[in-house]
């Protein structure tokens, strides 16, 4: 039988870890955190202990895409999630009000969003791996990457790791689903192998979150509108949970020294009451304090130089791979996106080193690599709008541009902003349409007022 050694745990690893196993393959998952998967979603939000995962109590969501690959390809992750109180979200709810014609169209279902806070999303995935015929070894972390012999000349090869204690585990691959933080690169470099190349940077963005519950005999606000919303030279971020929870995001530039007031519930609450739509989600019980991150990379390893693989025996899964922004709530759907575009062919070929890397390779290449660069170019156009909108104190929020007002008017471009958002289709694709640009020029001539959002004076007195 062929063997898999996972590095890490979480979603990635784990998704990993089943896909593998349904098609017969001997899977054993080394986590560092020791915690198994609690007994309810109450314990998992409370106390169950996570701290390789940085953002394990910052808001979450499963996009469309996302929910789509589990129903496809993981159907046993969406039952556990249901069971532990995952909100399923109408896929047309966050229709914005000024769409008139808002009539179903065949294919709306796809949209819909399986919503749950991280630790439900971790517990479920847990619960999944741990029916099947799964070594998971928690609380053990990979100490080496074991040599073995080179399957092509001058390209070293990974036959296995050794764990803290003591024990090697020989593998036919070794997959780094240790994230953002992983080990690996170092690891390589032990093993006499070459690190992978990164392109990184700092996303420049820091994080501002608060968890609410509904109060007894209330439910979740509705309608739901737009998640995400820019609010001049911030953003903000609604994100619906399980069993009536929801996340409430400000983010800001990590040059805005000033929005660190909002550490302080009073200024955050403050600040968010002051944003349009936003009021209503402050009526719930809170269930947090003001939780901050900051410091996240938008990076990608590169595992080949000059065409050919830096090392065999070994390939890197979802943010060991690449990781960018959180704030689109796509990091789950991408891991997943890159476990299932990946496993079914790596599979087969186990026995061949250099057909796994080529097969990994190539639809890494054509899949999930697409996403991050479109990701990437998103967040580098919002920082720079963020940053000019800092320094700008006195001027009033802009108003809508074209392409606002035809999502905001036109129920075909926004649901091709829906297809977006839920990386179903990549923007350049989805906007080459026949009609669609067609459709954005006609909304310059609609008539919308800018949206009541303070301007940077106005944000910074809230702030004082």
């Amino acid at each position: 039988m062929s063997t898999v050694t996972i590095i890490g745990g979480g979603p990635t690893g784990l998704s990993t870890a089943m896909l593998f196993a349904d098609r017969g393959v001997d899977v054993t998952v080394v986590e560092k955190d020791p915690t198994p998967p609690p007994a309810d979603p109450d314990e998992a939000w409370e106390s169950w202990d996570r701290p390789g995962v940085a953002q394990f109590h910052m808001g979450h969501t499963l996009i469309a895409g996302g929910r789509q690959l589990l129903d496809d390809h993981l159907p046993d992750v969406t039952d556990e999630l249901e069971t532990a109180g995952a909100m399923r979200i109408a896929p047309m709810d966050g229709m914005p009000p000024t769409i008139t014609d808002r009539a179903p169209r065949p294919g709306d279902e796809r949209f819909e969003v399986l919503a749950a806070r991280r630790p439900i999303y971790e517990m479920a995935f847990a619960r999944a791996a741990d029916r099947r015929s799964i070594d998971i070894r928690r609380g053990r972390s990979v100490t080496e990457l074991v040599s073995g012999p080179s399957v092509a000349d001058g390209i070293p090869h990974i036959s296995g790791v050794r764990v803290d204690d003591g024990t090697l585990l020989q593998s036919d691959l070794v997959i780094d689903a240790g994230g953002r933080r992983s080990p690996v690169p170092r690891l390589l470099e032990q093993a006499g192998a070459a690190a992978p190349t990164e392109d990184a940077e700092d996303s420049r963005f820091v994080y501002y979150g608060r968890f609410f519950r509904a109060r007894d005999g209330e439910d979740v606000p509705r309608p739901f509108n737009s998640s995400l919303e820019p609010a001049g030279s911030i953003s903000s971020l609604i994100l619906v949970g399980d069993n009536r929870t929801w996340s409430v995001t400000l983010y800001a530039t990590t040059a805005d020294k000033a929005m660190r007031a909002v550490k302080d519930t009073s200024v955050f609450e403050r600040v968010v009451a002051a944003l349009p739509g936003r009021t209503r989600w402050l009526e719930g019980e809170p269930i947090s304090e003001v939780i901050t991150m900051g410091g996240v990379l938008d990076r990608v390893r590169h595992y080949s130089q000059d065409g050919a693989p830096i090392v065999t025996g070994l390939v890197p899964m979802g943010d060991s791979w690449g990781c960018t922004n959180p704030s689109v709530g796509r990091g789950i759907t991408m891991a997943l996106m890159h476990a299932t575009s990946t496993v079914p062919t790596m599979a087969g070929l186990l026995d061949r080193p250099l057909d796994v890397f080529e097969a990994w390779h190539g639809s890494t290449r054509s899949t999930v690599a697409r996403w991050h660069e479109s990701t990437l170019r998103m967040d580098r156009r919002r920082l720079a709008e963020m940053e000019t909108l800092r320094t700008r104190t006195d001027d009033p929020a802009p108003g809508p541009d074209v392409f606002s007002k035809a999502v905001a008017t036109d129920p075909e471009v926004y649901r091709v902003t829906r297809e977006i958002a839920a990386c179903f289709t990549l923007p350049e694709e989805a906007l080459a349409r026949p009609g669609i640009q067609e459709r954005i020029a006609v909304a310059a001539s609609v008539e919308l007022p800018p949206a009541p959002v303070p301007s940077r004076a106005a944000l910074e007195a809230l702030l004082a």
